[in-house]
Order: structure tokens, then sequence, then C-alpha cells
């Protein structure tokens, strides 16, 4: 299972990176992870707003500055350091999905809680040596 999450985000950051950073725009990165074409715009507000929320507890961790989330807000700027993108998404993107597409199977769900955990564990790890 978590080999299957950590290829998901591995495949997630290399798209990035190969699409410009999908415009930089982090709805955009959020879509992708999350299998949602970039182009369909329903599910935005509910997205946005789960996005901002799980903002703010990567603000708290040190690892983003803080900022409105919108639509178009893009990464420039917003991280505290750039070689933390891969972790700061993938943290993000593992948030978001609790909320917005959760697994109905409980193991499942335990295993993500237990990845999100260590991901959280390793993204504060890498903090503390670069702040």
């Amino acid at each position: 299972m978590l080999e299957i999450l950590q290829q998901g985000s591995r495949d997630t950051c290399e798209r990035m990176e190969s699409d410009s950073m999908a415009k930089n725009i982090i709805l955009n990165d959020l879509k992708t992870y999350l299998s949602i074409p970039i182009d369909e715009a329903g599910f935005n507000s509910e997205l946005v707003a789960k996005i901002a929320s799980n903002w703010m507890a990567l603000y708290q961790m040190g690892a983003v500055v803080s900022t409105q989330i919108t639509d178009t807000t893009t990464w420039d700027n917003l991280l505290v350091s750039e070689e933390t993108l891969p972790m700061v998404l993938e943290i993000l993107s593992l948030r978001v999905k609790q909320v917005f597409d959760p697994s109905p199977n409980g193991t499942v769900g335990s295993s993500l809680k237990s990845y999100l955990d260590e991901s959280e564990r390793r993204l504060l790890s890498t903090l503390e040596g670069v702040v």
C-alpha cells in the first residue's frame, strides 16, 4: 500500500516537473494527484477550501508561509525551502484526499493515516536541518 502511495507521489511530482509544475498552480497539482482532470471545475471551491484548511497545518509546521489560498494560488515563494516541495505536496494531497475522497476500507484509511504521520515526521526532520 505504501509503495503505491509513494509511486503515486513520485509520478505526480514527475508530471508536475515535466509540465512546468502544471503552471505552478497548487489546485492543479492537487487535482493531478487526485486524478481529477485539471479542466474539471466542478470541485474547485470544495478543493480550495480543503487545501486552505490543511495549508494552515503546514504553516504551523513551519513548511509554508501564511497565505490566502485561491484557485489560482501558485507555489511561488510559498515554501520555506524549495527542497521540501515533494514532501509538502504529498502531505497536502494526502490530507485533502482523506476528507475529499476518504477510503471506505478502514484498513486502507488506517494505512493512509500512518503514512501521513510518517511523512509529517520526515518533513519536520528535514525542516530542522534547513531552517
